[in-house]
């Protein structure tokens, strides 16, 4: 006899004859045909269980299945209901019931100790199951873990594919590394070589001075030797004598003023060599020969974007709300991407003298003797928007092409132009040579990108009033 709310899994099946009878009246040892079975305790009542049955809190709710619609023998119900699983809270009871509302698994004494469950409408687990592997929940549950599988499998192989990126990463970083040393081992060997060559040259030439001076010095001295000597040969023969030193005195003065050049060349250069400063702080530098530095991945590139657009805006925001009446201003402009630089670009807008200024740049080209040159042009632009054909504005600016490297020095040139709208613009054609602005020796372009400066310092325009800018 299966187990009912408050009775332990142990009481089921007590009867193992064919014959059914009223199960509470059964357990008492009195043997009642039924008049009525409750699908939901899976049990057979008499006429007076049923009574109670229907007036019990716990079971009012219960519908019950009187003698034309109810099963002929319980031992065909219990067939289909085998518990394994106990309760959690009440270790010697099987899981044998299920609440709809709060979706809770529960056993008998879950059902009858606890309140929060006595409004609900309890139903027993083999009822609910019958329908169950037909239903939505399970159908999404197959489907929910099949797609958690295939998941898990591509997040497995996405894994898997980072090792291998890992390790090919480390090589190529490992590559990377080793090859710019040896880059720099390579410029370093030639340095030394071309300082060895200049110490050697610059010994050389002083000691092809000094070799010279020296040779001077023998002569002077085996001149001066021998006019001596003609002296002391002529000692009896005075008339001889003084022809001798006549002559002798003439050489001696040519002999000082030799000796004198020489003295004067004996003081070779002096040479010491120092240290490269920029070299010393190469040194000292904890990132000298580089760093790793994480890459972003494209959805940090677009976010980065993003904020870069959103900083520009709060910029020119920030410049309007600007002192616009000033005179002097100094502003710059980051062009990126510049070796693809094949439009001219321009920087936002900045206010002085309430006139609306921007750094202009392109890349140029003429053909001379046959061979195309390319420069970058660089230009201040002023009121460009403007409608108006009366203004004039008088300006003077340094265009500067800042250098990356610290302590480099930046490329200037300088313009003076009465700004109008017939010229509205104002700068160089040629700023610089466009492989001087791509050369990594002088330090102008860095990761693509060049940084233009102005600063400009303009006079009151005329011709202004009442001007809209867009």
């Amino acid at each position: 006899m299966d187990a009912v709310p408050g009775r332990n899994a142990t009481n089921t099946n007590e009867s193992a004859s064919d014959t059914t009878y009223c199960q509470p009246c059964f357990e008492d040892g009195k043997k009642f045909p039924p008049e009525a079975f409750c699908p939901v305790c899976n049990e057979f009542l008499c006429s007076t269980c049923a009574r109670v049955h229907k007036n019990m809190k716990l079971t009012k709710n219960h519908v019950l299945q009187d003698k034309s619609s109810m099963p002929s023998s319980f031992r065909a119900e219990i067939e289909e209901e085998i518990f394994t699983e106990t309760c959690q809270l009440h270790v010697r009871e099987f899981i044998k019931y299920y609440c709809p509302h709060h979706d809770d698994l529960l056993c008998g004494d879950c059902v009858i100790g606890n309140e929060e469950h006595g409004s609900c409408k309890v139903e027993k687990i083999s009822q609910v199951a019958k329908q169950y592997e037909e239903g939505s929940e399970y159908h999404s549950l197959e489907t929910g873990l099949g797609e958690l599988v295939n998941d898990v499998e591509n997040c497995s192989a996405y894994i898997q594919a980072s090792m291998k990126a890992v390790e090919e990463e480390s090589l190529t970083n490992i590559n990377g590394l080793r090859k710019f040393k040896i880059e720099i081992n390579q410029y370093l060997d030639k340095r030394e070589q071309e300082l060895l060559e200049e110490i050697e040259q610059k010994q050389r030439q002083s000691k092809t001075l000094l070799n010279a001076l020296i040779s001077k010095c023998q002569d002077m001295k085996s001149a001066a030797e021998n006019l001596k000597s003609k002296l002391q040969t002529q000692s009896a023969n005075r008339n001889q004598l003084l022809i001798e030193g006549k002559r002798a005195f003439k050489e001696l003065a040519g002999l000082q003023t030799a000796l004198e050049d020489v003295d004067r060349k004996r003081k070779v250069p002096q040479y010491t060599f120092f240290r490269d400063p920029a070299t010393e702080q190469l040194k000292a530098c904890q990132t000298a020969i580089g760093s790793l530095e994480e890459k972003e991945s494209s959805l940090a590139l677009e976010q980065q974007e993003l904020v870069k657009k959103q900083e520009q805006e709060q910029n020119e925001k920030a410049a309007s709300q600007q002192d616009n009446t000033k005179g002097e201003a100094t502003f710059s402009f980051t062009v990126e991407n510049i070796s693809k630089l094949n439009t001219s670009v321009c920087s936002p807008k900045f206010m002085v003298r309430n006139l609306p200024w921007r750094i202009k740049a392109m890349r140029t080209s003429r053909v001379a003797k046959k061979h195309n040159i390319k420069s970058l042009g660089f230009y201040l632009q002023c009121n460009a928007e403007s409608d108006s054909t009366s203004w004039f504005c008088y300006a003077t600016a340094k265009l500067k092409l800042l250098n990356q490297k610290p302590y480099g020095d930046d490329f200037v040139r300088e313009i003076q132009h009465l700004f109008n709208s017939d010229e509205d613009d104002w700068g160089y054609e040629e700023f610089i040579p466009w492989n001087n602005l791509l050369d990594p020796e002088q330090c102008y372009c860095s990761d693509d990108k060049v940084t233009l400066q102005v600063h400009v310092i303009a006079d009151e325009p005329d011709g202004v009033r009442g001007q809209t800018f867009q």
